[in-house]
């Protein structure tokens, strides 16, 4: 099979799945446009199989095996989700003792906001960010429950986030990603600062008062600017790496987010957009909602997005190439030492990140020879393009 018709099947297959979840169902429900565990693949990418699952009616139309499969993991999901609820709502009295105040993203976030059941929305993490003052803390806590480093950073300046992870005791595996900066970029780490954010959070009372959420439409323009972030970069779910920028998950956020915004709220998200130059990134994922998802996106709203310039400060960033944001990041990291830090990690990594990124498991490799491994690779990618046609 050719790539071009890997392609025209995989659409096939995303739309298919699409017209399910807008409750079309196309014809031929009894033969699906992928075999069984190809299809259910794709559908586990895309985060919809609770939310097919549900769908009883459809359920009975579709191969015994398709629905019988997505029902078994649609109960793996609703298992971990208790599991990791509870290891929330553990950790939360600990960090609000300590003062700490902090902001849960994307998926954890929307999952106690807007779906009827969490386990409907699964994620493969909970996205943490907290003030820089408190990130050490916080790191110290989540150890202290029993969480450990799941990596090593690439260093303490060019990297504002790390991830954690633990197992239960029935074995499942749960990561918190914990940020001091809503973006690994520095050059895009103040279009969501977490000050604004924490100013406009409210508690997400569906999991535990504790843990703060951003406002309805931060949580909208977050969710536009991270399936942006996300375009032509594969996502790995379940050991399978797949490549489509209209993840459905996602744009169901935005649906479901859609269902509680006032006209006012429209219009502030209007009124946000531009002063983050996000029009042109709402647009694109919004539009992307619509047409995938069924998202009611009001006519007004629509229009003031179709008038955004295409230069806006984060599409410049993200087309600029990996030369060109490697010099946006340094630009934007304040002070002479601390740009030269970022210079010294850029160049030379820690070890330990080095030996986890770069070595071979089991064989030890001289630290020299796994420096010239990374550079020869980072070559390449110097000379490339970026982002995206939005």
């Amino acid at each position: 099979m050719t790539h071009s018709d890997l392609s025209a099947e995989m659409a096939e297959t995303d739309a298919w799945i699409s017209a399910c979840l807008r409750k079309d169902p196309p014809d031929g429900l009894r033969h699906p446009p992928l075999d069984t565990a190809a299809l259910i693949s794709r559908v586990a990418y895309h985060g919809v199989v609770g939310l097919l699952a549900e769908d009883a009616a459809l359920m009975a139309r579709l191969p015994d095996e398709v629905a019988q499969g997505m029902q078994d993991i649609a109960r793996g999901h609703a298992f971990w989700e208790l599991a990791h609820r509870r290891l929330l709502t553990r950790l939360a009295p600990d960090l609000a003792a300590a003062g700490i105040a902090p902001l849960i993203l994307k998926g954890t976030a929307l999952a106690y906001l807007v779906y009827d059941k969490p386990a409907l929305r699964p994620r493969g993490d909970t996205d943490v960010v907290v003030a820089e003052a408190d990130y050490t803390r916080t790191q110290q806590i989540l150890k202290a429950h029993g969480f450990s480093l799941a990596f090593a950073p690439g260093g303490q300046i060019v990297s504002s986030q790390c991830s954690y992870e633990r197992h239960d005791g029935h074995g499942l595996h749960h990561v918190i990603d914990l940020h001091r900066q809503t973006n690994n970029h520095a050059a895009l780490a103040g279009v969501f600062p977490y000050a604004e954010l924490r100013a406009r959070a409210e508690p997400l009372d569906g999991l535990a008062p504790m843990l703060l959420r951003p406002g309805l439409v931060d949580a909208m323009l977050f969710a536009c600017y991270h399936r942006f972030m996300h375009i032509a970069k594969p996502i790995t779910v379940t050991g399978t790496s797949h490549l489509s920028e209209n993840r459905l998950i996602w744009l169901l956020d935005m649906v479901r987010i859609a269902r509680f915004l006032s006209d006012s709220d429209w219009e502030t998200l209007v009124v946000r957009a531009r002063e983050k130059g996000l029009l042109r990134i709402c647009h694109g994922s919004l539009v992307a909602a619509r047409d995938w998802a069924g998202l009611d996106l009001p006519a007004p709203v629509l229009q003031a997005l179709e008038s955004a310039p295409p230069d806006e400060p984060p599409m410049r960033f993200l087309r600029a190439g990996r030369a060109g944001r490697l010099m946006a990041n340094l630009a934007a990291t304040p002070g002479t030492g601390q740009r030269l830090g970022f210079l010294w990690e850029t160049a030379f990594p820690p070890a330990a990140y080095m030996r986890e990124a770069f070595g071979h498991a089991g064989r030890p490799e001289p630290l020299p020879k796994l420096y010239l491994r990374r550079a020869w690779r980072g070559l390449a990618a110097l000379t490339q393009k970026g982002g995206t046609d939005l």
